[in-house]
């Protein structure tokens, strides 16, 4: 069987042995990273072992057939991979990346421009396989213009996880979830005029569930409860509490234990939407997930890297204004009633195809079964 190296964060992680900024840095400061990380490892028929990012290249040359990188919004202005490309052009076994992503604070990237690191890395990854996949046609586009020319669309891996292990528990489901995008808490988040910002009080406000991903404090609250999360200041305690829309803190703590929720595992994250009505928020993997759980979703797209997505894989998609002005519940779900779920599900059948045929072209076993 072959075996393959997977530049990845690992699979699972265990909270209790580690300290909070061990683990957090180990997710890569989003557990959204556990979705597509987990599509590759499931889709491959093959004998996967997971490198890490700072791989020893003489090392995975002796005993390794092949390396693939789970990749997402990788090219960026800010990101520095010049160590990241050191290691690859030591890298002589073939090396493919999937998913791979440009990000932009909005969607306008007309006078993007992205990283020196970032062109460099993406460069070799092109010299490295037959093909590159990358998630939409405006990431295509840029490599085009950069000299890339290899490059395929197929979005991110995770569109095409299976994730029908588990059956519904609830018919008629009351709940919904909300997910928002932040990572550290400031007053300048607070004092933002964003749907981002908007969306934590709209979660109190219509009593829903929210999914976290990243956002530090909550996490850090939920998992170390009183321990390491005393190191949190009154100042940002004050300001997550007014963020959700709460005047005492304790109402704030309150609101956290009983209706947020963060996953470090894909089936139980899945199994919890199961018993949802739907999921409205900015985060791509967080619909993603529900999607392909059978659960309704909304997708406010917020910056290129979503747009791209949703237009390329049919994720159904609510604007800002519209999100930002839902007051009950019943809306809330009104929305959801609407959500082009059958559509989401041809796109994935069609794209699936083109996802078959790169792995293929890329000389990469997958497992059937494992995907949609």
């Amino acid at each position: 069987m072959k075996k393959i190296g997977i530049v990845s964060i690992e699979r699972t992680i265990n909270t209790n042995i580690l300290s909070f900024d061990e683990m957090y840095a180990s997710v890569g400061m989003n557990t959204g990273n556990f979705m597509f990380t987990e599509a590759v490892y499931r889709q491959l028929n093959a004998d996967t072992q997971c490198i890490g990012f700072s791989y020893n290249p003489e090392k995975a040359n002796k005993e390794l057939d092949h390396i693939v990188i789970p990749a997402a919004n990788w090219i960026n202005s800010y990101s520095d991979w010049g160590w990241l490309c050191d290691i690859l052009e030591k890298t002589h076994i073939p090396v493919t990346v999937v998913g791979l992503g440009i990000q932009n604070d909005n969607n306008n990237i007309d006078n993007f421009q992205a990283s020196v690191s970032s062109i460099r890395l993406a460069k070799i990854l092109s010299q490295k396989s037959p093909l590159i996949s990358v998630r939409g046609q405006v990431t295509k586009s840029y490599l085009q213009n950069l000299g890339i020319k290899n490059s395929i669309v197929t979005g991110c891996p995770s569109l095409y996880m299976r994730l029908d292990d588990y059956k519904n528990s609830i018919d008629k489901r009351e709940s919904i979830v909300i997910q928002s995008t932040r990572y550290g808490m400031s007053k300048k988040f607070l004092q933002e005029d964003s749907i981002n910002n908007s969306l934590f009080a709209i979660c109190k406000k219509l009593d829903a569930d929210m999914v976290l991903q990243s956002e530090i404090e909550e996490i850090m609250i939920l998992v170390k409860q009183d321990s390491e999360a005393r190191d949190i200041s009154d100042n940002l305690l004050n300001y997550l509490s007014e963020l959700y829309g709460f005047e005492r803190r304790s109402d704030f703590f309150d609101f956290l234990r009983q209706r947020c929720r963060v996953f470090f595992d894909v089936n139980h994250w899945s199994n919890f939407l199961r018993d949802r009505y739907g999921v409205i928020g900015t985060r791509l993997h967080g619909a993603i997930i529900a999607l392909n759980s059978g659960v309704p979703a909304l997708l406010i797209p917020h910056d290129s890297r979503t747009s791209e997505m949703a237009n390329f894989a049919g994720i159904p998609t609510l604007a800002a204004s519209e999100a930002a002005s839902l007051n009950t519940l019943e809306e809330a779900k009104e929305k959801l009633s609407h959500a082009d779920v059958k559509k989401f599900q041809a796109t994935r059948a069609r794209n699936g195809i083109i996802y078959r045929s790169f792995l293929t072209a890329c000389n990469l076993p997958y497992r059937e079964e494992a995907l949609f």
